[in-house]
């Protein structure tokens, strides 16, 4: 599942992309069940669609599905920083900006930068000490991601996003929660309405 995952959202498959599972299992070398199952769980990340005639294929970008995605990525995702920020130890600072570095020192687009990326936040929503909203997130985390890469050419500098994710960082440290939401409510909406654009629409947040 993880070479497929990887695939779709770099964009190697590009959306509207079949996926037959002949295809997929001969090119990975493996049998078609595990590669159905693969498919199944990239179904419930947002990843693959199902179609009864057309079987499946890769999920299409549209305004409707960044907006769903980036809408409830922004209330459960801005209730995990606002109590993470209220629980935030020195642990969870230090876990947090040695992700942020990481995820500095990485290039852009790169697997490295992506899994930086991902434990910078995680980081943060899991010292919310709530276990149920980080599962709830994770998989409009993964959906997102494959727009999230068509902003970071028209994001600015790495340094400019770097201050964004370390703003973020500083609220949560000095136990600010409602800091804390609106530097990540910004960071979010910023994303979203960079993606709409270049979809072709206008700013959604």
């Amino acid at each position: 599942m993880e070479i497929l995952r990887e695939e779709i959202v770099t964009g190697k498959l590009p959306p509207g992309s079949p996926l037959r599972l002949k295809a997929l299992a001969d090119r990975l070398g493996m049998s078609m069940m595990p590669v159905r199952g693969a498919l199944l769980s990239l179904e419930s990340l947002g990843l693959v669609e199902q179609d009864p005639r057309r079987g499946a294929r890769v999920g299409s970008f549209s305004l409707d599905d960044l907006y769903n995605t980036y809408e409830a990525r922004l209330a459960l995702e801005v209730l995990a920083v606002e109590r993470a920020a209220s629980r935030f130890t020195d642990e969870d600072e230090e876990k947090a900006r040695k992700a942020l570095d990481e995820h500095t020192a990485t290039a852009a687009n790169t697997m490295a930068s992506r899994e930086a990326h991902t434990a910078l936040h995680f980081a943060i929503y899991e010292a919310a000490r709530s276990p149920w909203l980080t599962k709830l997130i994770m998989p409009l985390w993964v959906n997102s991601e494959r727009y999230r890469l068509v902003s970071i050419p028209h994001r600015g500098d790495r340094e400019a996003r770097r201050l964004e994710h370390e703003r973020i960082i500083d609220a949560c440290a000095r136990r600010n929660p409602r800091v804390a939401a609106r530097e990540l409510s910004t960071h979010l909406a910023y994303t979203a309405n960079l993606v709409a654009r270049e979809l072709g629409g206008e700013d959604m947040f």
